[in-house]
């Protein structure tokens, strides 16, 4: 059985499907953008290393937590993996 919601004044009808796909889609959004916040922090505070390196870095460390379910702390566990990682680099 799927829910529906009506909205007279638009004349749309919504599913939880589709809530549910725009809530994945948008969290999607958010952490890119977090993500993207990250390399430029650890960018900056690492900016004696090549940015290709930073860049390098905070993809291997996202891609650790890739299959995770919860996706909330991604960002953060992300960041201090990078960092770490940018830490031990010669």
């Amino acid at each position: 059985m799927r829910a529906r919601a009506t909205v007279p004044h638009l004349d749309i009808e919504l599913t939880v499907d589709v809530c549910q796909a725009q809530a994945d889609e948008m969290a999607e959004i958010s952490e890119t953008l977090l993500l993207a916040e990250v390399e430029r922090r650890l960018g900056s505070k690492y900016s004696d290393l090549p940015p290709d390196r930073v860049s390098s870095a905070v993809q291997n460390a996202h891609a650790q937590f890739r299959e995770s379910p919860i996706r909330d702390f991604v960002p953060l566990l992300v960041e201090r993996r990078a960092r770490a990682e940018l830490t031990k680099s010669p």
